[in-house]
Protein backbone atom coordinates (compact mmCIF):
# COMPACT_ATOMS: atom_id res chain seq x y z
CA UNK A 1 0.00 0.00 0.00
CA UNK A 2 1.07 3.51 -0.61
CA UNK A 3 0.38 5.88 1.82
CA UNK A 4 -1.28 9.39 0.87
CA UNK A 5 -1.25 12.74 3.23
CA UNK A 6 -4.45 14.75 2.68
CA UNK A 7 -4.69 18.19 2.26
CA UNK A 8 -7.51 20.87 1.95
CA UNK A 9 -6.60 23.46 -0.87
CA UNK A 10 -9.01 26.97 -0.07
CA UNK A 11 -9.23 29.95 -2.26
CA UNK A 12 -8.69 33.55 -1.09
CA UNK A 13 -9.94 36.45 -3.07
CA UNK A 14 -6.90 39.14 -4.03
CA UNK A 15 -8.55 42.65 -3.58
CA UNK A 16 -5.34 44.73 -3.72
CA UNK A 17 -3.12 45.16 -7.19
CA UNK A 18 0.72 45.67 -6.33
CA UNK A 19 2.92 47.53 -8.32
CA UNK A 20 5.36 45.30 -9.87
CA UNK A 21 2.79 42.32 -10.01
CA UNK A 22 3.32 39.93 -12.99
CA UNK A 23 -0.24 40.35 -14.62
CA UNK A 24 -2.16 43.96 -14.49
CA UNK A 25 -5.42 41.82 -13.23
CA UNK A 26 -7.21 45.57 -11.81
CA UNK A 27 -9.86 45.33 -14.55
CA UNK A 28 -10.43 41.59 -13.41
CA UNK A 29 -14.17 40.55 -11.46
CA UNK A 30 -12.84 38.83 -8.63
CA UNK A 31 -16.33 37.97 -7.28
CA UNK A 32 -16.53 36.63 -11.18
CA UNK A 33 -13.18 34.51 -10.76
CA UNK A 34 -14.43 33.04 -7.04
CA UNK A 35 -17.32 31.80 -8.69
CA UNK A 36 -15.26 29.54 -11.47
CA UNK A 37 -12.14 29.23 -9.03
CA UNK A 38 -12.11 25.35 -9.47
CA UNK A 39 -12.36 26.02 -12.90
CA UNK A 40 -9.65 28.14 -12.91
CA UNK A 41 -7.26 26.13 -11.09
CA UNK A 42 -8.21 22.92 -13.82
CA UNK A 43 -7.94 24.93 -16.57
CA UNK A 44 -3.97 25.28 -15.57
CA UNK A 45 -3.19 21.50 -16.08
CA UNK A 46 -3.11 20.30 -19.99
CA UNK A 47 -6.19 18.48 -21.39
CA UNK A 48 -4.63 15.69 -22.91
CA UNK A 49 -2.62 14.03 -19.61
CA UNK A 50 0.07 12.07 -21.77
CA UNK A 51 2.04 9.37 -20.75
CA UNK A 52 5.67 10.78 -22.09
CA UNK A 53 8.53 11.69 -20.02
CA UNK A 54 8.84 14.00 -17.23
CA UNK A 55 9.72 17.25 -17.62
CA UNK A 56 9.99 20.84 -16.82
CA UNK A 57 6.64 22.47 -18.35
CA UNK A 58 7.91 23.71 -21.93
CA UNK A 59 5.44 22.04 -23.49
CA UNK A 60 2.58 21.95 -21.56
CA UNK A 61 3.45 25.55 -19.87
CA UNK A 62 2.76 24.09 -16.44
CA UNK A 63 5.42 24.67 -14.65
CA UNK A 64 6.38 23.47 -11.04
CA UNK A 65 8.67 26.14 -9.30
CA UNK A 66 9.69 26.65 -5.85
CA UNK A 67 12.02 29.55 -4.25
CA UNK A 68 13.36 29.69 -7.95
CA UNK A 69 13.68 25.87 -8.16
CA UNK A 70 11.57 24.15 -10.84
CA UNK A 71 10.20 20.59 -10.33
CA UNK A 72 10.00 17.86 -13.09
CA UNK A 73 6.93 16.22 -13.32
CA UNK A 74 4.85 13.77 -15.70
CA UNK A 75 0.95 14.19 -15.79
CA UNK A 76 -0.58 10.69 -15.70
CA UNK A 77 -4.10 11.16 -16.01
CA UNK A 78 -6.95 14.99 -16.30
CA UNK A 79 -10.00 13.73 -16.52
CA UNK A 80 -13.52 14.45 -14.74
CA UNK A 81 -11.80 16.90 -12.37
CA UNK A 82 -10.06 14.20 -11.20
CA UNK A 83 -6.01 15.62 -11.84
CA UNK A 84 -2.80 12.89 -11.69
CA UNK A 85 0.66 13.39 -11.98
CA UNK A 86 3.76 12.57 -10.76
CA UNK A 87 6.49 15.31 -9.26
CA UNK A 88 10.44 14.53 -9.02
CA UNK A 89 12.68 16.12 -6.73
CA UNK A 90 16.29 17.13 -7.62
CA UNK A 91 18.70 15.31 -5.85
CA UNK A 92 22.52 14.17 -6.30
CA UNK A 93 24.28 10.65 -5.83
CA UNK A 94 27.40 9.75 -5.25
CA UNK A 95 28.94 6.85 -7.19
CA UNK A 96 31.56 5.49 -5.45
CA UNK A 97 33.56 3.58 -8.67
CA UNK A 98 36.14 0.62 -8.26
CA UNK A 99 38.91 2.36 -9.09
CA UNK A 100 37.88 4.63 -5.69
CA UNK A 101 37.39 7.65 -7.77
CA UNK A 102 34.10 9.25 -6.51
CA UNK A 103 31.72 10.86 -9.51
CA UNK A 104 27.90 12.75 -8.88
CA UNK A 105 25.05 11.91 -11.15
CA UNK A 106 21.19 13.61 -10.84
CA UNK A 107 18.75 11.96 -9.38
CA UNK A 108 15.12 12.84 -9.26
CA UNK A 109 13.04 10.69 -7.17
CA UNK A 110 9.34 11.27 -7.78
CA UNK A 111 6.11 10.82 -6.25
CA UNK A 112 2.03 10.78 -7.31
CA UNK A 113 -0.17 13.36 -6.46
CA UNK A 114 -3.78 13.24 -6.93
CA UNK A 115 -5.89 16.42 -7.12
CA UNK A 116 -9.89 16.42 -6.61
CA UNK A 117 -11.16 19.23 -8.56
CA UNK A 118 -14.50 18.42 -8.98
CA UNK A 119 -17.22 20.52 -7.59
CA UNK A 120 -16.68 21.49 -3.69
CA UNK A 121 -13.87 18.99 -3.22
CA UNK A 122 -10.86 20.88 -3.27
CA UNK A 123 -8.81 17.47 -1.55
CA UNK A 124 -4.90 17.21 -2.78
CA UNK A 125 -3.39 13.70 -1.85
CA UNK A 126 0.18 13.75 -1.71
CA UNK A 127 2.45 10.00 -1.83
CA UNK A 128 4.70 9.85 1.43
CA UNK A 129 8.26 8.87 0.11
CA UNK A 130 10.44 10.41 3.15
CA UNK A 131 13.39 9.41 0.48
CA UNK A 132 11.85 12.06 -2.27
CA UNK A 133 10.40 15.03 -0.21
CA UNK A 134 10.01 16.56 3.33
CA UNK A 135 6.47 15.89 4.61
CA UNK A 136 4.66 19.14 3.27
CA UNK A 137 7.61 20.20 0.32
CA UNK A 138 5.54 19.28 -2.24
CA UNK A 139 2.51 21.26 -0.80
CA UNK A 140 4.64 23.85 -0.64
CA UNK A 141 5.50 24.15 -4.07
CA UNK A 142 1.97 23.03 -5.51
CA UNK A 143 0.69 26.11 -3.41
CA UNK A 144 3.22 28.60 -4.82
CA UNK A 145 3.16 27.41 -8.72
CA UNK A 146 -0.50 27.83 -8.07
CA UNK A 147 -0.85 31.67 -6.71
CA UNK A 148 1.83 32.24 -8.97
CA UNK A 149 -0.79 31.38 -12.28
CA UNK A 150 -3.94 32.45 -10.32
CA UNK A 151 -2.97 36.25 -9.79
CA UNK A 152 -4.04 36.99 -13.08
CA UNK A 153 -7.25 36.01 -12.08
CA UNK A 154 -7.29 37.77 -7.98
CA UNK A 155 -6.84 34.72 -7.04
CA UNK A 156 -4.66 33.33 -4.09
CA UNK A 157 -4.84 29.68 -2.42
CA UNK A 158 -3.39 27.78 0.65
CA UNK A 159 -3.18 24.28 0.88
CA UNK A 160 -3.25 22.65 4.51
CA UNK A 161 -3.26 19.16 6.02
CA UNK A 162 -6.32 17.69 7.29
CA UNK A 163 -6.00 16.66 10.83
CA UNK A 164 -8.51 14.02 13.29
CA UNK A 165 -10.91 16.24 15.42
CA UNK A 166 -9.87 14.15 18.26
CA UNK A 167 -6.46 15.93 18.73
CA UNK A 168 -8.38 18.69 20.41
CA UNK A 169 -9.41 16.56 22.85
CA UNK A 170 -6.45 14.71 23.47
CA UNK A 171 -4.85 18.26 24.20
CA UNK A 172 -7.58 18.93 26.67
CA UNK A 173 -6.92 15.55 28.27
CA UNK A 174 -3.56 16.20 28.52
CA UNK A 175 -3.56 19.14 30.53
CA UNK A 176 -5.90 18.27 33.79
CA UNK A 177 -5.57 22.21 35.37
CA UNK A 178 -7.53 23.18 32.17
CA UNK A 179 -6.78 25.23 28.84
CA UNK A 180 -6.78 29.09 29.45
CA UNK A 181 -7.10 30.13 25.89
CA UNK A 182 -8.09 28.81 22.59
CA UNK A 183 -7.85 30.10 19.47
CA UNK A 184 -10.18 29.09 16.46
CA UNK A 185 -8.45 30.13 12.74
CA UNK A 186 -11.33 29.63 9.80
CA UNK A 187 -10.71 29.85 6.02
CA UNK A 188 -12.02 32.60 4.02
CA UNK A 189 -15.58 31.31 3.10
CA UNK A 190 -15.85 29.15 -0.17
CA UNK A 191 -16.36 25.48 0.61
CA UNK A 192 -19.66 25.27 1.06
CA UNK A 193 -19.75 22.44 3.66
CA UNK A 194 -16.84 23.39 5.89
CA UNK A 195 -18.67 27.34 5.34
CA UNK A 196 -21.64 25.32 6.81
CA UNK A 197 -19.59 24.30 9.90
CA UNK A 198 -19.20 28.12 10.85
CA UNK A 199 -21.20 30.59 12.76
CA UNK A 200 -23.32 32.92 10.10
CA UNK A 201 -21.71 36.51 11.92
CA UNK A 202 -18.26 34.62 10.68
CA UNK A 203 -19.07 34.16 7.50
CA UNK A 204 -20.35 37.29 7.04
CA UNK A 205 -17.42 39.10 8.94
CA UNK A 206 -15.02 37.05 6.17
CA UNK A 207 -17.25 38.28 2.89
CA UNK A 208 -17.41 41.88 4.41
CA UNK A 209 -14.04 42.85 5.34
CA UNK A 210 -11.68 40.09 3.12
CA UNK A 211 -10.72 38.41 5.77
CA UNK A 212 -9.85 34.91 7.64
CA UNK A 213 -11.77 35.27 10.62
CA UNK A 214 -10.57 33.76 13.96
CA UNK A 215 -12.37 33.42 17.20
CA UNK A 216 -10.79 33.46 20.66
CA UNK A 217 -11.90 32.24 23.74
CA UNK A 218 -10.33 33.63 26.68
CA UNK A 219 -11.16 32.21 30.22
CA UNK A 220 -12.17 34.58 32.80
CA UNK A 221 -9.49 36.13 35.18
CA UNK A 222 -8.60 33.24 37.71
CA UNK A 223 -10.37 30.29 35.99
CA UNK A 224 -10.13 28.05 33.10
CA UNK A 225 -12.24 27.26 30.11
CA UNK A 226 -15.34 25.51 29.93
CA UNK A 227 -14.70 23.10 27.08
CA UNK A 228 -18.04 20.77 26.75
CA UNK A 229 -17.78 18.18 24.53
CA UNK A 230 -21.92 18.15 23.67
CA UNK A 231 -21.74 21.74 22.84
CA UNK A 232 -22.84 22.06 19.63
CA UNK A 233 -21.14 25.30 18.38
CA UNK A 234 -17.60 24.13 20.24
CA UNK A 235 -17.91 20.82 17.97
CA UNK A 236 -18.59 22.59 14.50
CA UNK A 237 -15.13 25.23 15.19
CA UNK A 238 -13.60 22.26 16.14
CA UNK A 239 -14.81 20.38 12.86
CA UNK A 240 -14.29 23.74 10.14
CA UNK A 241 -10.65 23.73 11.60
CA UNK A 242 -9.64 20.03 11.22
CA UNK A 243 -11.56 19.75 7.74
CA UNK A 244 -9.55 22.62 6.32
CA UNK A 245 -6.37 22.20 8.10
CA UNK A 246 -6.45 25.64 10.13
CA UNK A 247 -4.70 25.21 13.28
CA UNK A 248 -6.62 25.56 16.03
CA UNK A 249 -4.20 26.59 19.08
CA UNK A 250 -4.58 26.66 22.75
CA UNK A 251 -2.81 28.10 25.49
CA UNK A 252 -2.80 25.09 28.89
CA UNK A 253 -2.47 26.73 32.64
CA UNK A 254 1.33 26.55 33.35
CA UNK A 255 2.35 27.30 29.66
CA UNK A 256 4.01 30.14 28.21
CA UNK A 257 3.41 28.77 24.51
CA UNK A 258 0.49 27.85 22.60
CA UNK A 259 -0.08 24.48 21.32
CA UNK A 260 -1.13 23.24 17.74
CA UNK A 261 -3.62 20.80 17.30
CA UNK A 262 -2.48 19.75 13.82
CA UNK A 263 0.61 18.01 15.18
CA UNK A 264 2.43 15.24 12.90
CA UNK A 265 0.50 12.32 14.44
CA UNK A 266 -2.98 13.98 14.33
CA UNK A 267 -2.85 14.59 10.34
CA UNK A 268 -5.26 12.60 8.19
CA UNK A 269 -3.54 9.53 6.04
CA UNK A 270 -5.39 7.29 3.55
CA UNK A 271 -3.33 4.16 1.28
CA UNK A 272 -3.84 3.37 -1.86
CA UNK A 273 -3.28 -0.02 -3.06
CA UNK A 274 0.80 -0.16 -5.22
CA UNK A 275 -1.28 -1.82 -8.30
CA UNK A 276 -3.60 1.05 -8.52
CA UNK A 277 -0.41 2.95 -9.23
CA UNK A 278 0.98 1.20 -11.16
CA UNK A 279 -1.91 0.03 -13.13
CA UNK A 280 -2.07 4.03 -13.98
CA UNK A 281 0.49 3.81 -16.02
CA UNK A 282 -0.66 0.92 -18.43
CA UNK A 283 -2.52 2.71 -21.41
CA UNK A 284 -4.81 -0.93 -21.63
CA UNK A 285 -6.54 -1.30 -18.48
CA UNK A 286 -7.18 2.92 -17.82
CA UNK A 287 -10.59 3.19 -17.34
CA UNK A 288 -10.16 0.45 -14.38
CA UNK A 289 -7.60 2.28 -12.77
CA UNK A 290 -8.96 5.33 -13.53
CA UNK A 291 -12.18 4.24 -11.39
CA UNK A 292 -9.99 2.83 -8.85
CA UNK A 293 -8.71 6.67 -8.17
CA UNK A 294 -12.08 7.85 -7.74
CA UNK A 295 -13.15 5.58 -5.52
CA UNK A 296 -9.86 6.35 -3.35
CA UNK A 297 -10.81 9.94 -3.51
CA UNK A 298 -15.04 9.00 -2.31
CA UNK A 299 -13.16 7.87 0.92
CA UNK A 300 -11.79 10.92 1.54
CA UNK A 301 -14.23 12.43 4.48
CA UNK A 302 -14.90 16.06 5.21
CA UNK A 303 -14.18 15.55 9.02
CA UNK A 304 -11.97 13.11 10.73
CA UNK A 305 -12.65 12.12 14.19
Amino acid sequence: MANFLIYTYMFKPVTTSYAGDLFDNSEVDVKESLAHKQELLGGLFPKDAGLGKFDKGEDDGLRFVYNDEVFLHKMVMNEGGVIVFRIANNKKVMHHRADFTDEEFEDHPNCLVIIDNRKDRQIVAVEQKKMVFGEKMVANILAETFNALLARYRLTLTIDAKYHKSEFWRVVSSYPNGIKRVTFAFPYPNLPKITELVSESMKRLALETKCEPTQVLNALDGQVLNLDKDSRMLLDMIAACAASGKPIMMLPVGKRSVLKCNTDKSLVREDLDNNVIKGLMNKDFFNTWVESVTEFLNRIKLVYD
